[in-house]
């Protein structure tokens, strides 16, 4: 579970901005920085990187159970990810809350879409909306208008543009099958989600079929929530 300050939602093990962090320890290097700070710095850094394997192992575990599970062909597995965010407000605009990632697993390496992933916006967006699982083939939704206008875009309907901007949908017009399940602490309050990223083709199995796919998100959803608990 996050933990929570007054009008802020910060890491849940980290409770100070990284450039404190860096800072610190470039003090620490040229001697202006306590000991006592700089061992309170570095256990922060070690509980922080304890709890971004602990989730990269969890989302590695989902990964490998559904590439396995649905016997997905070498074409379709590299295409897949599995990913984990979790809800931040950032320093520069703390009062519009995102969905930060802080893991992804998958067979190959994907570029991510900067996207400031806001309440609404995107599958994930709309799982954080409506606190509960979501999907979308994106390919049939907008396979269509990979080469629309802005104006086409602006013209469309708002569920068909699900929170995103022209430019956005630029950086994301080739996604394919998106999934989402949130991440709720013991409170069932929304902290993050995970989400699942595949092929258009694999939807069907991924979302649509015996829900073992979603069971399996939701049950690491779980695990990352004990994770953020136990880190606070």
């Amino acid at each position: 579970m996050a933990a929570l300050a007054a009008h802020q939602i910060k890491w849940p093990i980290v409770s100070m901005p990284e450039y404190v962090v860096h800072s610190a320890v470039a003090g620490l290097a040229v001697g202006i920085v306590e000991p006592w700070a700089a061992a309170f710095v570095d256990r922060r850094l070690s509980r922080r990187l304890q709890f971004e394997n602990d989730v990269r192992q969890s989302l590695k575990g989902a990964l490998y159970l559904i590439v396995r599970v649905l016997k997905l062909d070498w074409d379709v597995a590299i295409e897949l990810s599995v990913n984990a965010f979790l809800v931040r407000r950032p320093l520069r605009r703390p009062w519009e809350p995102i969905l930060y990632r802080i893991a992804r697993e998958s067979v190959a390496i994907h570029t991510p879409s900067h996207i400031r992933w806001t309440r609404g916006k995107g599958v994930i967006g709309k799982c954080w909306e409506r606190r509960q699982e979501y999907g979308l083939d994106l390919e049939k939704v907008h396979g269509k208008l990979r080469y629309c206008t802005k104006e086409q875009w602006r013209a469309l309907a708002p569920d068909e543009r699900i929170g995103l901007s022209y430019e956005e949908f630029q950086k994301v017009k080739h996604y394919g099958a998106v999934g989402a399940v949130p991440i709720l602490d013991a409170k069932g309050k929304f902290i993050g989600c995970v989400s699942v990223d595949a092929p258009g083709e694999t939807f069907g199995a991924l979302w649509n079929s015996d829900g073992y796919v979603r069971g399996l998100l939701a049950q690491t959803a779980s695990t990352i929530a004990v994770l953020c608990k136990q880190a606070r």
